[in-house]
């Protein structure tokens, strides 16, 4: 029984932090970004950490929802 409790709980939030970090990845960057570049070298850096802000919680969002496939 505890055992069952313990692993209903591992799915629960296994599928909470995927679409929570998928949330996350799809809206926040545009809200928390706002353009300081000055020329073209600034901005191609400026695109280059947005892209981390948004793709690593993409990525994390992805291999949760796929954890919880395997679960399945």
């Amino acid at each position: 029984m505890f055992n069952i409790l313990i692993e209903n709980w591992l799915f629960i939030s296994l599928v909470v932090i995927g679409i929570l970090a998928l949330i996350y990845s799809m809206f926040v960057p545009y809200f928390l970004t706002e353009s300081k570049a000055t020329n073209d070298s600034d901005k191609m850096i400026e695109n280059a950490d947005n892209f981390k802000t948004w793709f690593v919680p993409l990525l994390f969002g992805v291999s949760m929802l796929v954890l919880l496939k395997l679960f399945l």
